[in-house]
């Protein structure tokens, strides 16, 4: 099954069964942010190949287990280091989330991990947080005893016998090298504070005025508040458009005017938005570092947002 095809499994179910969750393409709002591993967090069965599991993840690593703890009862979070990045850029400590059971791990060795990663805009707490993909447990010391889809690993394999003794952890690893070579990294947001960088990588930058609330915060720390489009500063939406965006809980409240760089949720609401950024809420006095921002975009349309203002770029034939 894609990975495109598990996010729409995500937003279906989102938009029809699971009102606790405010979007579905990027349900960083849903109890552990977004993932396309639906199964974890709907406790969905779905069926993978070793090849796959690793084929569709965000991240895939070498890492040795810590510890774990329970998370809200009926979740367990484990406890890595990272030992190497097979693809993706995973911190040298992470944490993998998943739904309790008998997934078991073992101190003192080396383990392949296929993970999803957690993206949470609107908190810092879910950093470096992960779902596993699939139900996969290869220890790279010990591969013949790994155990996928609650059975021998290699009855999941389409193409690696691991029951095979001479098997070797480099042939381990250098076959998930190849099987990940063309993997599409999360999709993470703009983690820069840096005006420039925002406001340039934003599809949508708005000024609005908030009207009632859709869902004020409960569970997370969002309010979702209907909106209306003041004046496009860019993108091509127009003023009077009614929109729903999710508001870090506290920040914004009806009648008040706010300029917003934001970008679109879900591709079955196109209502909904959500920031670019942690800092996508902008104050009245950068609305002309704003605007020259975007000017020089739209008049120098190869410069490249830099850090400490534009470079400029040589393109030749």
């Amino acid at each position: 099954m894609s990975k495109k095809y598990i996010v729409k499994i995500v937003c279906l179910i989102t938009l029809i069964v699971l009102p606790l969750m405010v979007a579905c393409n990027n349900p960083s709002h849903a109890p552990f942010g977004e993932s396309s591993s639906s199964e974890a967090v709907f406790g969905l069965r779905i069926y993978r190949t070793f090849e796959e599991a690793m084929t569709i993840a965000t991240d895939v690593v070498v890492a040795e287990y810590i510890g774990r703890s329970t998370l809200r009862e009926e979740f367990t979070k484990f406890e890595f280091i990272v030992h190497e990045r097979i693809f993706g850029d995973a911190a040298d400590r992470i944490f993998v989330v998943a739904r309790s059971g008998n997934r078991q791990f073992v101190t003192n060795t080396h383990y392949l991990l296929a993970l999803d990663k957690i993206i949470h805009l609107y908190s810092d707490a879910y950093d470096d947080q992960f779902f596993f993909v699939g139900d996969l447990i290869l220890d790279l010391n010990n591969p013949q005893r790994g155990t996928m889809n609650n059975e021998p690993l290699t009855r999941s394999s389409s193409d690696m016998n691991f029951n095979n003794r001479s098997l070797t952890r480099d042939d381990i690893i250098l076959y998930v090298t190849e099987l990940t070579r063309n993997n599409i990294p999360a999709n993470d947001f703009i983690r820069s504070d840096d005006l420039v960088d925002i406001i340039g990588g934003s599809p949508y930058v708005l000024v609005v005025e908030i009207n009632e609330p859709w869902r004020l915060s409960r569970m997370d720390n969002t309010d979702v508040y209907y909106a209306t489009v003041v004046e496009v500063i860019e993108g091509d939406k127009q003023a009077g458009d009614l929109l729903r965006v999710i508001f870090f809980a506290g920040t914004v409240f009806p009648g008040e005017t706010h300029i917003i760089s934001i970008e679109p949720d879900c591709p079955y609401d196109p209502y909904f938005h959500t920031f670019t950024s942690r800092h996508s809420l902008h104050t009245e006095d950068q609305l002309p570092e704003i605007r020259q921002i975007i000017a020089d975009q739209q008049m120098y349309p190869y410069l490249i947002p830099h850090t400490d203002g534009f470079i400029e770029v040589e393109i030749r034939p």
